[in-house]
């Protein structure tokens, strides 16, 4: 991608659209100011369309133009994204007796559910992601200890697998 980012430097970007077919030249620059904030899979996994090009088609076309080769990234950010689709939405689920009693309590069972971001756990084996989780769950403890009576944690990383964690954040 740096030698992308470079090549996009030293180029005229209202002469590269030209060369892309835009007759917006505004739209196609921030399109490319896009892909030079992005990593190729940020930009890949973006979902834009202009009715020219799709995200892959426009990075493919701006490398055409500038003589830049990046077809091992852009496989290695494709295989990436697609694994990250297929990997199950794993959370932490407190364990609790809370019932909430008014509508701003039903408010407090969201933090019963914690999201674990896939991108941080997608190449990782099961003891990395344990440690990963139990950091998280340290964290929520810290932050909610007080206000909320739980009495442990479930961290689910498959539909029927999941490691179960004490009220201190160790997995049992």
């Amino acid at each position: 991608m740096n030698k992308l980012k470079d090549a996009l430097k030293k180029y005229d970007k209202n002469e590269l659209c030209k060369k892309l077919n835009y007759q917006n030249l505004k739209k196609c620059n921030k399109r490319i100011s896009i892909l030079f904030e992005s990593s190729i899979q940020e930009f890949l996994n973006g979902s834009s369309y202009d009715f020219l090009y799709s995200n892959e088609e426009f990075l493919n076309k701006i490398c055409e133009i500038l003589e830049i080769d990046l077809s091992d990234e852009i496989k290695i950010a494709k295989d990436r994204i697609n694994r990250l689709k297929t990997v199950f939405p794993a959370y932490i689920k407190v364990k609790h007796h809370y019932k909430p009693s008014s509508w701003s309590g039903a408010m407090v069972l969201g933090k019963f559910t914690i999201k674990v971001d896939k991108e941080r756990i997608v190449d990782k084996e099961l003891h990395e992601q344990t440690e990963y989780v139990q950091k998280i769950i340290k964290k929520w403890i810290k932050n909610y200890e007080l206000e909320i009576p739980y009495f442990g944690f479930i961290y689910r990383y498959d539909k029927e697998k999941y490691i179960e964690f004490d009220k201190n954040g160790n997995p049992l």
